[in-house]
């Protein structure tokens, strides 16, 4: 039977969850980023700001 060693486990759990932690910083980096890149550009799906109307010319009648 294979021995049970506490250290090694506790050692394990540690690793995983900080490779778990480091993943989830990454994935919401990338998401700020994502979006601070499309306000930046204003893509499409972005919302927009209304536009202002051109310069009229006025007409003499």
């Amino acid at each position: 039977m294979i021995g049970f060693n506490p250290m090694q486990t506790a050692f394990m759990a540690l690793y995983f969850a900080v490779i778990l932690a480091i993943l989830v910083l990454v994935v919401w980096a990338l998401i700020l980023s994502i979006k601070a890149l499309r306000k930046y550009l204003r893509a499409p799906d972005a919302p927009q700001q209304p536009h202002l109307d051109p310069p009229r010319t006025h007409e003499i009648d």
